[in-house]
Parts: structure tokens; sequence; C-alpha cells
């Protein structure tokens, strides 16, 4: 395959400290992958990662102030009108996530923000849908011309990592959130990118986060902006550069397999700083210390991948290490010592009267009963809302 055909993925390295310097490697990475895709006088929605209202700037878990700005400063010297939008977690505060971040910066420089959890929605149709036929999204994100997606470079613990295919969940209502899990999380994430259709994607690898991400994992200080046009080639480059087969993603998987980009590395012209000189292993989820699993009584049966012959699927596990953070964050922790956790077709062992059946592909039998924590990935707080269903 020669380099005329590949898609072009910038890496560039940041020189630590300054605002300035972010900047700089912003424009110059967005630069090296040909530049912006957007066109004067059209209206883009400039979309971050604002999950939830974090500690600060240092925790790796929202989208750098800079990043966002430099992103902007772009869309407004080609002549389009910018509009930053998220929406945020359901129980966090979109604007209060921005203040944290202190994107009152982007306040002084005249941009508008928009907390889009407070925005109209609309119900859309997605034309060859797997799982979302008919989609809930805000009305900014339908009528924005054209998409931008910042997200952070992270782990997370149900989708192995979340880049820039991932952080379009956002533009998903509150309502529809829910539905992403039952019916499918990575298919509906494949989904939604197959409606938005984001033009370009840059991700912040300044301060990142590894083990239990995206919310509680360890600040990981990489310095590094990653852009590009094709998000699957840019997520497919940070999956690399954080130590994962891309082919094992989910996300990054199902949205090649759509068509929406390219995967395999002989497909992809790295550009600026290559893989190797700034490859560094993130921390997986399960090798973060701090979810005490050890005190769990867990039976593994077969799954949907396992069934194929493909490594069995860990998510149910990430999400569960993940609820027992928040359980332990809750003074709940002692609630699962009791419990018998079914992951998987296991069948509940005998003697076990307090069981939480992890995931769509538990027995028939247990789906109607208390203690199901239903989805694909299921959610932490359905786990957790489980165990103390089985066992107040």
């Amino acid at each position: 395959m020669t380099d005329a055909i590949k898609t072009k993925v910038a890496v560039v390295k940041a020189a630590p400290g300054t605002g300035e310097a972010i900047e700089a490697a912003v424009r110059r990475a967005v630069e090296l992958a040909g530049g912006l895709p957007v066109e004067a006088g059209s209206t883009v929605l400039v979309k971050p990662n604002l999950v939830v209202v974090p500690s600060g700037p240092e925790a790796g878990i929202c989208t750098n102030v800079h990043v966002v700005k430099a992103v902007a400063d772009l869309v407004r010297e080609a002549g389009a009108v910018v509009i930053i939008g998220e929406a945020s977690a359901p129980s966090h505060d979109t604007f209060v996530a921005m203040e944290a971040m202190g994107y009152d910066l982007l306040r002084e420089h005249g941009y508008e923000l928009v907390d889009m959890a407070k925005s109209e929605t609309m119900v859309v149709e997605i034309p060859g849908a797997e799982v979302l036929k008919e989609f809930t999204t805000f009305r900014l994100a339908v009528e924005a011309d054209a998409i931008i997606s910042l997200p952070v470079m992270k782990t997370h613990c149900q989708a192995d990592i979340t880049l820039s295919l991932k952080n379009i969940m956002g533009t998903a209502a509150s309502v529809q959130k829910p539905r992403f899990h039952y019916e499918g999380l990575y298919d509906c994430i494949v989904d939604a990118n197959t409606y938005h259709r984001p033009v370009f994607a840059v991700v912040d690898g300044i301060t990142g986060q590894e083990g239990a991400g995206p919310t509680a994992g360890w600040p990981i200080q990489m310095n590094l902006i990653v852009a590009g046009r094709d998000l699957v080639a840019v997520d497919a480059t940070c999956a690399r550069i954080m130590d994962f087969d891309p082919a094992g993603v989910e996300v990054i998987r199902r949205a090649a397999a759509r068509g929406l980009g390219a995967l395999d590395a002989d497909a992809i012209d790295v550009v600026g700083e290559s893989i190797e000189a700034v490859r560094r292993r993130f921390m997986r989820v399960m090798e973060d210390p701090r979810p005490p699993m050890d005190r769990l009584t867990i039976v593994q049966g077969e799954d949907e991948r396992s069934r194929r012959g493909v490594e069995p699927c860990q998510s149910c596990r990430t999400s569960l290490a993940a609820a027992l953070m928040m359980m332990e964050n809750a003074g709940t922790l002692d609630h699962v010592d009791d419990v018998t956790f079914l992951i998987g077709d296991a069948q509940p062992p005998e003697g076990a009267d307090k069981v939480v059946a992890v995931g769509r592909c538990c027995i028939d039998e247990l789906k109607g009963l208390p203690g199901f924590a239903p989805g694909c990935v299921p959610r932490s707080s359905d786990i957790a809302a489980a165990v103390l269903e089985v066992n107040p």
C-alpha cells in the first residue's frame, strides 16, 4: 500500500509546562494531519470530554482547555462558527466541569460554551444501524455542519480504552445513554458515529489516565497530541501508543468493520513522532491494585466471545472492578462478602443464596430475578445496585 492512499495520523510531542506549548503542539498536529476540513460560514461543534466534574486539570479526566482553545482558534481562523458543547454524566453538571477545567479562558476569547444536557433533543433515524435504529441526540449536534471530537487518552472500565469514537457517546441524550449499555455498548457507539460522522479528532494525550479509568484511574503524563481526519485510524494509533492491540478493542474493531476508517497499521501513515518513540504501556483496568477483587466469589462461564473461539470478554469483570471502587467510596463494600457473582453462562453453585448475575451473557433463568445487572457492558452502578438488592 502506498503512502498516497494511506490515511494520515499525526503524533506530536508537546513541550511540557505551558498552555502556549500545548496549543503549538495542537496546531502542528492538525497541520501535519492535513488541516481541519471545515468551510467558511459553517457551524462546527467542538466536542471535548467532560464526563464528570474533575478534581482539577491534573486528574487526566477531562480535555485540557488549551487543546480545546487551539482547535477552536483554528476553526475560527477558517471562517467557521465555533460552538463548544458537551453533556456530562447525568449526575454531574457540565458547566461545573468546565469551570474546574479552566474553560472560563474560552469565554474570555469569545467562544460559546453549551451544556448540551440542558439543550433541546430530537429523535433521528440511523440507516443501517446495528442497534440504534432511532437515536435520541441533541439538536445542536444534528444541525452542526461538522463535529470535531476532542477526547482524552484514557483506559476505560467498560471499553478497554476511550478515545475519539467513544467520545461521541456524549452526543446521546441522558435518557439514551443507559440504552447503550443494555442493548450493546460497542455497536451503539459505532451507530452514533455512523450518524454524526465527526470530521476530525484531536486526542488530548497531555495528561491521561491508566488503570481504573475513565474517572478513577491514575494520571499519566504523556505530553502528546494525536490528530487526524479518520477517527478509527486515530484511535488505532492511540491504542498502539498505549500498547493495546486495536483489533482487540471492540469499539475500534467494529467501527473498522463497518467501514468507518482504517485499523491496520499498513493503512495508516503516522507522521511526526513514530509510535515506537512515544509508546508507553498503560496499566489495564484489571491491573489496578485498588479494586479488592480477591474478596469476591466469582463463577465464570462461557460468553459470546469464548463460544466463538475468541479470547473471553473481560468487560463484565472490569465493570465489576469499577463497581467495587464505587461501593468502597460509598461505604457499602461489605455487602459483597456473601454474594456470588456469575459471569457468562455460569450456573449458580449449590448453596449460593445471594447471587448477582452480570451482563447479558448470563443464563435466561436469572434475567428476571433480583440481582441481575443487565447490559453489554453492564453499568457499574447497576452492578452495585444489584449487590444491595440481594444483600441489603
